[in-house]
């Protein structure tokens, strides 16, 4: 019997970098930028 694969690598893709507007807006200081995994 085959076995299932606990995680398949389907795409191996850069993730989005997205501004944090308001903590930046907040903290009145450096942009904040936030990377998904």
């Amino acid at each position: 019997m085959n076995k299932i694969p606990s995680k398949l690598n389907i795409a191996n893709l850069p993730t989005r970098i997205e501004k944090l507007e308001r903590l930046s807006k907040e903290l009145q200081g450096p942009n904040i930028f936030y990377k998904k995994r």
